[in-house]
């Protein structure tokens, strides 16, 4: 369990790096959400599958997709056919059929001669504090204290 916080945690600042970014318009599209649905949609095509078979799974979904990008198909008529993480996919689908239509860019315009990290640090340090300043008191509800994993 320790593990999947830290990679929550870790890919949660990565996204404020990015977040932060003018020419990221849509922060959505690079998490692992995207790989996450396609290998879902595989998997309530086919459960389990070996490498012959995901090749023709493929080729079915890329059917598919094409047609909903093409055609506006409705991917479910009901919002309780899909569960668990699947239940996102319809959602996903209409934020990539937008395009960029109300894409919010971050603040910061990056130049390319200078390091990244540089520029945008002190945009995601306010984030960071402010973010530490509204969980402090939470987290104090709950028992934990300062010096014990929470400073």
């Amino acid at each position: 369990m320790l593990a999947n916080k830290r990679n929550m945690l870790l890919e949660t600042i990565g996204l404020l790096f990015l977040v932060a970014r003018s020419d990221v318009l849509h922060p959505r599209r690079a998490t692992s959400e995207c790989n996450e649905h396609t290998y879902g949609f595989w998997r309530m095509l086919l459960r389990e599958f070996n490498v012959e078979q995901l090749i023709r799974i493929v080729g079915r979904s890329n059917i598919r997709i094409d047609a909903i990008f093409e055609s506006n198909l409705v991917t479910s008529r009901s919002h309780t056919s899909f569960s668990g993480y699947q239940q996102t996919f319809p959602d996903f689908l209409k934020s990539l059929q937008a395009g960029s239509i109300g894409a919010t860019p971050g603040p910061i315009d990056v130049d390319s001669q200078s390091p990244a990290v540089d520029q945008l640090w002190d945009e995601v340090k306010g984030v960071i504090e402010v973010a530490n300043s509204w969980m402090m008191p939470f987290l104090s509800l709950f028992g934990v204290e300062a010096g014990n994993g929470l400073s």
